[in-house]
C-alpha cells in the first residue's frame, strides 16, 4: 500500500522516532479500515495529536470503534497512553484530538 501524503508537515515539536511511530500507526490503521475509514494527521506536538478521520464509517453505529482502533494503534506504536481530549464534526468524518500521556503500564 502506498503511503498517503499527510496533511501536516509540522513535525518540529516531536522526535523523528515519534513521527515514525505515528506514521506507522496510521499506515496500519488505514490498511485494515480503508475504504470505510481513512485517518490523516493534522497537527502534532506534545502533549497532543490531531487527526482527521473520514469515510462512510461516520454513518455507522460503530463510529466510536474506529476511533478506539486508531487510539490502540497509536498507543502500541508510541508505547504511551492516549486519551480522547476532543472530537469535532467534519464533512464526511471527524477531527479527533488525542492527549498523549506517559508510558503504558505493563
Amino acid at each position: 500500500m502506498e503511503e498517503k501524503i499527510q496533511k501536516t508537515t509540522n513535525y518540529d515539536k516531536i522526535s523523528g522516532e515519534e513521527r515514525k511511530a505515528i506514521l506507522s500507526a496510521l499506515a496500519e490503521f488505514n490498511k485494515w479500515h480503508e475504504p470505510e475509514a481513512n485517518a490523516e494527521i493534522v497537527d502534532v506536538g506534545p502533549p497532543y495529536a490531531v487527526f482527521e478521520v473520514t469515510g462512510p464509517f461516520c454513518e455507522t453505529c460503530g463510529f466510536s470503534d474506529y476511533l478506539d482502533d486508531l487510539k490502540l494503534e497509536l498507543e502500541e506504536k508510541l508505547g504511551r497512553t492516549l486519551r480522547i481530549a476532543a472530537l469535532g464534526e467534519r464533512p464526511n468524518g471527524c477531527a479527533i484530538v488525542y492527549e498523549i500521556g506517559g508510558g503504558n503500564d505493563g
